[in-house]
Order: C-alpha cells, then sequence, then structure tokens
C-alpha cells in the first residue's frame, strides 16, 4: 500500500477491499506453505525408496541418475533397480508410475518391493511383468505405471526383455552406432490381463544398454520420437566414461517449469576372464559323482580356494547323484568365480527338488539338508532346456 503527500484519506470501502485482498494473500500463503511441505514429503518418500547404492554385478558395469520433476509439476513415481539373481546374473528394471505427488511416490514404492520379491523367484521377465500386474490392480485399480524388466547373464552374455508400456532401451554398439531395441510393447501395469512377451539378444562386449522414462525423452515442445532421436544422438559414440555419460545426459534437460523427472539406468557390458568360468558335461551314470568331484578339486586347487574345497566337492557329489538319479540326458557342471564361488549343476527334467524329512531308518532324503547346512545360498529354476540347481559359496 502506498501514499502520496496529497493523497486522500481511505474511507471504509477502500478498508473493506484491503481487508479482502490480505483474505486471499493468506490463503495464497498458506497453500504455497501446505504444497512446499508436501513436496518436501513427496520428496522424502521418493529418495529413501530408490536404492541409495547401486550393486555392481559381475560382467556390467553400472551408472544412473535421478532428476525430480521441477516444481510446477511435483514429485512422480518414476524408480530403477538393479538387483542380483543367482549364478551372478542380474536384473534390471526401470518404471514410471503415472500421476505426481505422495500417492505416485507411494506405489512407486511398493512396485520396487514387489518387483525385487518378484525376481528372488528367479521367474523370466515377461512372468515377472505379469504378476506386478495383477499385484498392481489388486493394490489400486486407478494407479498404472509403465515398467521395463530384463535379466543379463555374464557368462553368456544372453539378455531378455519384457515390456509393460515403457519407452523401449537404448543399444549403443562397441562401434559407437546406437540401436532402439524393437520390444512387443504390451500395456502398462494396472490394464488388463493379457500375457506379457519377451526378447532376447546376446549383448556384444563393451556396448552400453540404456534404459530411461519418458521424462527424459518427451515435453510440450517436443515429441517423444524427437526426443528418443536427441537421446541417440547424445549417447551416439559412447566413449565416455558411464558417468561422465550419465552427466552428459542429463545436463542436456532444460529446466523447465514442466519438465517430469527422470531416471536413466546406463549398464556396460564388460568380458568375464575365461580363467573365471569352467564347464563339464557329464554322461547319466552313477560314476559321474566321482568324475565331479575330481573335477572341483582341480579347478579349486588352480583358483587358490583349497579352504573351501570340503564343502563345494560335498555339495557338487549331491547335486550331481540327485541330477543322475533324479533327472534325465546328461548332466552340466559349471563353476564361477565371482564375488562368490557358483556351482551350477543342470539336467533335462524340469522336476525342480525340494527338501522332505527322511526317517530315522531311511538311507535317502538328507542330501539336500546337508547342501542347505554347507551352502551360503542354494536354489533352482526351470530353463528351456530343463533345470538348473546352484549353490553358492562365500569365498575365503
Amino acid at each position: 500500500f502506498t501514499r502520496r503527500p496529497d493523497s486522500e484519506p481511505f474511507d471504509e470501502q477502500d478498508v473493506n477491499l484491503a481487508e479482502e485482498l490480505a483474505a486471499r494473500t493468506a490463503v495464497c500463503l498458506d497453500n504455497a506453505r501446505l504444497y512446499n511441505r508436501e513436496r518436501r514429503t513427496a520428496l522424502t518418500l521418493q529418495s529413501s525408496l530408490l536404492p541409495a547404492d547401486l550393486y555392481q554385478p559381475l560382467g556390467l558395469t553400472i551408472a544412473s541418475r535421478y532428476l525430480p520433476a521441477s516444481d510446477l509439476v511435483g514429485v512422480g513415481g518414476d524408480w530403477y533397480d538393479v538387483i542380483p539373481l543367482p549364478g551372478c546374473r542380474v536384473a534390471l528394471v526401470v518404471g514410471d508410475v503415472m500421476g505426481h505427488g505422495i500417492r505416485a511416490a507411494a506405489t512407486m514404492g511398493q512396485l520396487r518391493t514387489a518387483a525385487r520379491t518378484l525376481a528372488s523367484l528367479d521367474l523370466c521377465p515377461s512372468e515377472v511383468l505379469f504378476r506386478l500386474n495383477r499385484m498392481s490392480q489388486d493394490l489400486d485399480t486407478t494407479q498404472i505405471a509403465t515398467c521395463l524388466y530384463a535379466t543379463y547373464d555374464p557368462v553368456t552374455r544372453a539378455c531378455a526383455i519384457s515390456c509393460a508400456g515403457h519407452v523401449p532401451p537404448v543399444l549403443v554398439r562397441p562401434g559407437g552406432e546406437t540401436e532402439l531395441l524393437e520390444l512387443p510393447a504390451g500395456l502398462p501395469l494396472g490394464i488388463g490381463n493379457e500375457p506379457f512377451e519377451r526378447r532376447e539378444l546376446v549383448l556384444p562386449h563393451d556396448s552400453i544398454l540404456a534404459f530411461y522414462t519418458d521424462g527424459l525423452v518427451e515435453s510440450r515442445d517436443r515429441d517423444i520420437d524427437e526426443g528418443i532421436g536427441m537421446l541417440r544422438d547424445l549417447l551416439t559414440g559412447g566413449r565416455h566414461d558411464l558417468e561422465e555419460l550419465c552427466d552428459l545426459t542429463i545436463g542436456a534437460q532444460r529446466p523447465g517449469h514442466e519438465r517430469d523427472d527422470i531416471a536413466l539406468l546406463l549398464a556396460r557390458v564388460r568380458e568375464l576372464d575365461e580363467d573365471d568360468v569352467v564347464d563339464l558335461l557329464l554322461p547319466p551314470d552313477p560314476r559321474s559323482a566321482g568324475q565331479a568331484r575330481a573335477f572341483v578339486r582341480a579347478t579349486l586347487a588352480e583358483w587358490r580356494l583349497e579352504a573351501i574345497v570340503d564343502n563345494v566337492e560335498l555339495m557338487v557329489s549331491e547335486l550331481v547323484a540327485n541330477a543322475v538319479e533324479h533327472g534325465s540326458g546328461s548332466v552340466g557342471l559349471r563353476m564361477l568365480r565371482g564375488p562368490t564361488l557358483v556351482c551350477e549343476v543342470s539336467d533335462r527334467s524340469t522336476v525342480l527338488p525340494s527338501m522332505r524329512d527322511a526317517g530315522s531308518d531311511d538311507d535317502t532324503g538328507r542330501g539336500l539338508h546337508l547342501v542347505n547346512w554347507l551352502a551360503h545360498r542354494w536354489g533352482s529354476r526351470t530353463t528351456a532346456k530343463g533345470k538348473v540347481v546352484w549353490v553358492e559359496q562365500r569365498l575365503p
């Protein structure tokens, strides 16, 4: 309120107008205070639900960035994750809950937790998305999300990817050229009950796989195809360190007041040392258990891991004997030296082993109890050609 020396005195009408303006201003200030508090709460919730330290898997180098939405849009539900799987394999996940605010952040946290739980069951990507879809419909029928889920095997460099309505990933080949991976799109999570499809490919050594959310490539002043083209231009070459490449990609985003939140996950493929993986094919013969024991002893002696020979030899012998007796076809044994020692025994039967209680007079039924007691972790999974039973042992 301003006055000049020659201004007329305020009358009652002026006072009423000033009081009305003050009341409206007070409401605006209060709304701004409440909005700021809600935004801080949503940001805190979202940052607590995102992974603090990403798991660095065998055979991959990982880098990531998360950029919150601008103030006028509000916090979104973008997330990413790197989940360890048996056999030194890994799952890469990127998702985007539609909408903004605390509700979207909370839904994101539920989906991320559910994805980690389903990953522990060692399901294929299409099955994980199918179950996530069912779960999201049970949580809230009004909330939908897009998601990209991939698994990677560092030994074979095989990658399986399934998509639920998400923007497609970009593959940067060793020469620097980029390729947009065309995937069966699938419906977003929370819509319908259609099964998801998956695409399988072998990633070249030194290639980069880029997962991201639509906030990185779509805005009001550009369509999604133009945004993906700009992203591919930024990733072309791929000679930068992954952290520098993340900074370069995020730094190219304009700070606009209506920018959506952004999640970016980059994974560079690293070739394993040939000395870290050994394989043995055994015939379906009871004497194969003895051959497996000799193979384990020789391999661990070469790796200078004699301290765990007895335990590993006993577990592998039990698994091979079970595969010969209860499985079918030839028996495969693979030993992988990574952060831990992983031993995998495969056969062509799809019947998974299970521990059972053996009676005091029974001569069998105690082998898996012994494996359970000796192993750091163990489990089994079905494959396209049968099943794999694996044990994991900590290195001395």
